[in-house]
């Protein structure tokens, strides 16, 4: 059933957990995700850049209240 909408995911493609967010919702019939904070304050212009005006799956973004997202944390580096 086409149209569902994806609660938590992390479209921020090619960091740390983030998949492409044109690749797998969009073949599951999943039109529109809401980005769970993949990027922060400080890289949020790029994901939006590089992401959100490029995809054709609508995303709905949250920011992570840190600075680099989820690009930072236990077991990135």
């Amino acid at each position: 059933m086409p149209g569902f909408i994806d609660v938590h995911a992390h479209g921020y493609d090619g960091v740390r957990v983030g998949m492409n967010a044109d690749r797998y919702p969009l073949r599951r019939g999943v039109p529109t995700a809401v980005d769970a904070g993949s990027a922060g304050y400080a890289t949020f212009p790029n994901f939006r850049k590089y992401i959100l005006n490029s995809s054709m799956t609508r995303i709905v973004a949250l920011i992570n209240f840190g600075a680099m997202g989820t690009a930072i944390g236990p077991g990135s580096l």
